[in-house]
This record gives structure tokens, C-alpha cells and sequence, in this order.
């Protein structure tokens, strides 16, 4: 049981992630501060973007394809439960966009860079004026 919890608890912490450096992002390009403002704040806004991206540290918290398989084992143990799961769904699909983006093996962090593409947003590397989440 303490494995399917697990499970569960990453498959929320990875769409909380995703959403969280796509909004960066996205207000970036807006030229904007704003997450940290209301009820977009959460762990992802408060504590790893500024112990990570802030300072440019894109190494040390494990490979852009173990959040996939993360997802990817929550979204089996739903489907053995018979319980559909939509939000999963779209963030396993985007864990796995993120992953094919490439390289392999690189860092969960570098996400943030892979949605800075998507905005068109020069990435963030550290150390430069970036929006305070």
C-alpha cells in the first residue's frame, strides 16, 4: 500500500510542477510576478524554484524520465482500480514531451527550459532578472 501512495503523491507533485514552470513561463513573457501573489503559490513556486532555477542549479534532483515512469505507474495502478484519470493522462503526456525533447538522462529542473521553449522565452540559466514566482 505504502508504494501505491507513493505513486499518487508524485503523479500530484509532477502536474503541480509542470503547471508551475509553464506559468513561469508564461509570465516571464508577460513581464510579470505574479505566482507567488495568491493561490498559484505552492511548493514548486516557494521552495524549488528559488533552491533551483533561481540560482541556475538544473543538476542533482534525478532524470526528466523518472517523473514519466512516475506517472506512468500511477496511471496503471488507476487503470487497475478502474478509475479514470484525465489529469494524469495529460500530464504523463506532457511528462513524456518533456522527456523527447531530450537529452536523455537529463536533469528533472531542465523542464523548466522546456517550457520556456514553448513560450518563447529565453532560458533562464541563473544569476539574471526573472520573475519571483
Amino acid at each position: 500500500m505504502s508504494q501505491v501512495g507513493k505513486v499518487i503523491a508524485n503523479a500530484v507533485s509532477y502536474a503541480a510542477f509542470y503547471a508551475t514552470m509553464e506559468a513561469t513561463a508564461v509570465a516571464m513573457k508577460a513581464g510579470i510576478d505574479i505566482i507567488n501573489q495568491g493561490s498559484g503559490s505552492n511548493f514548486h513556486s516557494q521552495k524549488i524554484f528559488p533552491a533551483y532555477i533561481l540560482p541556475g542549479k538544473f543538476e542533482g534532483t534525478g532524470a526528466v524520465e523518472i517523473g514519466v515512469k512516475d506517472v506512468k505507474y500511477f496511471l496503471a495502478e488507476a487503470k487497475r482500480l478502474n478509475a479514470e484519470t484525465p489529469m494524469a493522462e495529460q500530464v504523463s503526456k506532457i511528462g513524456m514531451r518533456a522527456a523527447e525533447a531530450g537529452p536523455a538522462g537529463r536533469d528533472t529542473m531542465t523542464v523548466f527550459h522546456f517550457f520556456c521553449d514553448l513560450a518563447g522565452v529565453p532560458h533562464h540559466t541563473g544569476h539574471q532578472k526573472s520573475p519571483k514566482t
